[in-house]
């Protein structure tokens, strides 16, 4: 294993003990925290430019902050006695600053790594780091992460997980900017596997995943993206990764965090309770509350019978799981009907379906979840009667 991966593996091997004594709050200026609309994150602190912000970063304990002002480079800040300093310049940024973007602290706050997004003609990039010095201090050296995670193409928006793992956007697969999403495993050869999540390959064909954000352990993945469908208005989208292994469909996020405004560049404290987010020409931050809703683990297939045979179905507890919450109520409905057939009978608490249809006919059927926050999310499949 090289030195490198050596290095990355130790530091995370360490685990991340002591993120749970850390403080939820994450204010600057005393503002105060918002709920499920989206306010301005550190008005009179940081700066308010769209063109110049380059997406910020907390360290995994909530007392250091990293910030970027394209032109400039990274600002750091740390929360001394309970008070945040005044925001000063990491010196080896400078070394890229004409367009430094996307910084993010490792899951053990060990470095920072971020991109140089005009590193190479038209703007394409590459993924450095800074490492942090043992009394503390950042490191006066970049160091751009090998091949094959930087490549010819376009590599941008990234995010590494506790074991190791970076997710990335990349334009290698179709040879275009950021229009897939990559995953880079450790090898026992020291290097990486690299591979695109194909089930989001879909979603990425008309669009640009710009940057994201994957939670350490690995259990969502937030992206900003244009999509045809609105426009190709940049709004912020999230998946979760289901008991398979693969992710679940991704979404958009709420009205109140995608607007008529461009939404980009996620981060999400390490506690989960807050979205941070550039719009427009600020920083803002947000409550998770609405964010984590319900999602569909496991596919619910069709349901095929015959009339005057008994429907007897039973749906897994695990069709829906919710990240943060627990699934409290469950629903079905008809598409096109207010209530279900007179033959049909549904117990939420059981989750079971019952009931002897008497003619043929194809309905499709909807099971909506409702976590304790009361948030939804539904699963759509058919139930065929046969003569």
């Amino acid at each position: 294993m090289n030195k490198l991966n050596s290095l990355l593996l130790a530091f995370w091997g360490l685990g991340l003990m002591g993120l749970s004594a850390q403080s939820n709050s994450y204010t600057l200026n005393g503002e105060t925290a918002p709920a499920t609309q989206p306010q301005k994150f550190g008005v009179g602190v940081l700066p308010a430019d769209s063109v110049k912000l380059g997406g910020l970063s907390f360290s995994p304990d909530g007392n250091e902050l990293v910030y970027v002002v394209r032109e400039k480079g990274m600002f750091y800040m740390q929360k001394q006695d309970g008070k945040w300093t005044a925001p000063s310049l990491i010196a080896a940024s400078q070394q890229f600053k004409t367009h430094v973007m996307y910084p993010k602290f490792s899951p053990d706050g060990s470095f920072i790594s971020f991109v140089d997004g005009n590193s190479k003609e038209f703007g394409f990039g590459d993924i450095y780091r800074i490492n942090r010095l043992e009394d503390g201090s950042w490191s006066d050296r970049i160091v751009k992460f090998p091949a094959p995670i930087n490549s010819a193409a376009r590599d941008a928006g990234h995010s590494f997980t506790s074991d190791g793992t970076l997710y990335f956007s990349s334009g290698r697969a179709d040879d275009t900017w950021s229009g897939n999403i990559l995953q880079a495993s450790p090898n026992n050869a020291g290097s990486y596997d690299i591979s695109v999540l194909e089930e989001l390959s879909i979603f990425s064909i008309e669009t640009d995943e710009e940057c994201l954000y994957v939670a350490p352990q690995g259990e969502y993945l937030i992206t900003d993206s244009w999509r045809s469908v609105n426009g190709h208005k940049i709004d912020l989208y999230i998946t979760y990764k289901r008991s398979n292994g693969q992710w679940s469909e991704i979404k958009a996020l709420n009205a109140n965090i995608n607007t008529e405004g461009l939404e980009h560049i996620p981060f999400v404290s390490s506690d989960h309770q807050y979205l941070f987010f550039v719009r427009d020409d600020h920083f803002y931050w947000v409550s998770t509350k609405e964010i984590f809703t319900p999602y569909q683990n496991l596919k619910i297939p069709d349901f095929y019978e015959k009339v005057d045979k008994e429907i007897s179905l039973k749906f897994s507890a695990e069709t829906f799981m919710d990240f943060n919450g627990t699934i409290t109520d469950y629903d079905l409905s008809i598409l096109g009907q207010d209530s279900l057939p007179d033959w049909m009978s549904f117990n939420p608490a059981a989750l079971a379906l019952k009931g002897i249809a008497k003619e043929a006919e194809t309905l499709c059927c909807v099971l909506l979840a409702t976590d304790n926050d009361g948030n939804q999310s539904q699963a759509e499949f058919k139930i065929i009667i046969a003569e």
